[in-house]
């Protein structure tokens, strides 16, 4: 696996040989069915670890490459499709919220997805609020 700082480049060898990185650069896209999630009461000691899978389809022309997923807080915890999602296919984001001491209280997390498209990066929430 090859990496550039923190970003995983090991997806360039699914890319066709004919296919310039530029090319791909331009055509694939995403859309998530929802870009944000609401929780609900998340209890701190029954299960305070919730999961949401946040599905989104390659609207793009090429294949599309989530290249990282980063959040901004120690308690979420994003997993994503490593694997190239050809044109039309579906992958997805899990994000995981921990709420293991944490405040009680309303709660808004986002996950950062950076993806080979014209939109080099979009933005994903969950929300929920904290309760004993």
């Amino acid at each position: 696996m090859e990496t550039y700082g923190n970003v995983d480049n090991s997806f360039l060898d699914q890319i066709p040989s004919d296919t310039t990185i530029t090319d791909t650069l331009r055509q694939a896209d995403i859309r998530f069915d929802e870009p944000r999630f609401s929780f609900g009461n998340i209890s701190q000691s029954k299960g305070p670890k919730q999961t949401h899978s946040f599905w989104f389809e390659n609207t793009g022309k090429a294949p599309l490459f989530i290249l990282e997923a980063i959040s901004g807080c120690g308690c979420t915890v994003p997993k994503y499709t490593k694997d190239a999602v050809a044109p039309g296919e579906r992958g997805k984001v899990d994000v995981t919220f921990d709420a293991t001491d944490r405040q009680l209280g309303h709660f808004v997390k986002s996950v950062t997805v950076y993806i080979n498209s014209v939109h080099s990066y979009t933005r994903l929430f969950i929300e929920g609020t904290i309760v004993e």
